[in-house]
């Protein structure tokens, strides 16, 4: 990989970045030495302005499963593209509710209704809502060193210092923590005030670790015994 220089396409993108974007990433991407352009994608690969290809271990957080471009999905797209760019939101609409239905036939249980957001800060978003409507409560219980968004109401269920120790303190909720994989903590902020649940399996901002079974499945214990929002 080629060495941005002075006045090349790599400056003047990193100065822009830096002048109208994001300082701090501009600065973490030139230390890293991730200063190239990204030109196109394909498969698994990603490709710089230079013909340097990338393997794409991010996948678009999750979003690119079938990879970059996939041939189906492009033809998909491009043909609701000459049909509705976006949807009117005033009248049915037929794929919408479609998916709706085949989502509901897959979920457990008795979950028939779908609520479909731009991202995952979103979805939390609306489950902190959904959780208060339920329950009644303003608290939540929530993992340490969780990540669930970059809005107002999604940070307020972080727990740890790098995320609750900043300008936008304090939160908007509040929220007790309990640690990975140590279900007590869990039992007793639940049990006491029977306060809504936020977890997931893995903990993509805390170190990218992955919570035992056992404790997914205690999770599920009390989440049953207790009462689901």
């Amino acid at each position: 990989m080629r060495w941005a220089t002075m006045n090349s396409p790599s400056e003047r993108v990193a100065r822009l970045y830096a002048e109208h974007l994001n300082p701090g990433l501009a600065r973490l991407m030139k230390f890293a030495g991730l200063e190239a352009i990204e030109s196109h994608a394909e498969g698994v690969w990603v490709y710089d302005h230079d013909g340097n290809r990338y393997l794409d271990f991010l996948g678009g957080f999750g979003a690119l499963n079938f990879g970059h471009r996939h041939p189906a999905i492009v033809a998909a797209v491009k043909t609701q593209l000459d049909k509705m760019p976006l949807s009117s939101r005033v009248l049915f609409n037929e794929l919408q509710a479609e998916l709706a239905a085949q989502l509901a036939a897959l979920t457990p249980g008795d979950l028939r209704f779908c609520f479909f957001c731009h991202s995952g800060a979103e979805a939390v978003e609306a489950c902190l809502k959904f959780a208060r409507l339920a329950t009644g409560r303003p608290k939540i219980v929530a993992m340490q060193n969780a990540y669930h968004g970059k809005t107002l109401g999604a940070p307020s269920a972080l727990r740890g210092a790098k995320f609750t120790a900043n300008p936008l303190s304090p939160s908007l909720i509040g929220s007790s923590m309990c640690l990975l994989a140590i279900p007590m903590p869990l039992r007793k902020s639940w049990t006491s005030r029977r306060l809504p649940l936020s977890w997931s399996p893995s903990k993509a901002k805390g170190a990218s670790l992955s919570r035992p079974m056992i404790f997914c499945r205690r999770c599920e214990k009390f989440a049953t015994k207790l009462g689901r929002c």
